[in-house]
């Protein structure tokens, strides 16, 4: 497992506890919609979660890309474009502002 045997709910914790960031880049069609995309991966964002979608996303619900952690010098510049739909995914494209 990606998460050496740690929960969804305590993989998150730690997630949020440490500082980082990241925003939401694709949502699979069939479990979250548009109002799910280009979103702050962040608790609130966590609880909006229906039911039966795994919160740290095992089962590729969600993709994020990580914008800032304690390690980074300063938070990623982006700007968001617009979303396609792809496989089954809708992703918002990111890129340089």
């Amino acid at each position: 497992m990606p998460l050496n045997g740690m929960s969804s709910e305590h993989f998150n914790s730690e997630f949020f506890k440490t500082g980082h960031k990241a925003l939401v880049t694709s949502v699979l069609h069939e479990k979250l919609g548009y109002n799910f995309l280009a979103c702050e991966l962040n608790e609130e964002y966590i609880n909006r979660l229906p039911s039966g979608v795994d919160q740290a996303s095992r089962n590729n619900e969600f993709h994020s890309f990580v914008t800032f952690g304690p390690k980074f010098i300063k938070r990623v510049p982006f700007s968001k474009a617009i979303a396609v739909e792809e496989k089954g995914y809708i992703i918002i494209l990111v890129k340089e502002p």
